[in-house]
């Protein structure tokens, strides 16, 4: 293999590697704002039982 083609090997795997970091933090960060809302949800079905 010649060392160009090693080279361009490492920038895919690298991109690949950042694209996936970057969907995985995404999803983490949708996780934690559904989660937010569904405790404010949660909160406002107790306040409106107890009312």
């Amino acid at each position: 293999m010649d060392i160009t083609n090693l080279k361009f090997l490492f920038y895919g795997y690298s991109a690949a590697w950042i694209i996936i970091t970057a969907f995985v933090l995404l999803l983490v960060s949708r996780g934690r704002r559904i989660d937010r809302e569904l405790a404010r949800l949660r909160a406002l079905v107790e306040n409106k039982e107890r009312s």
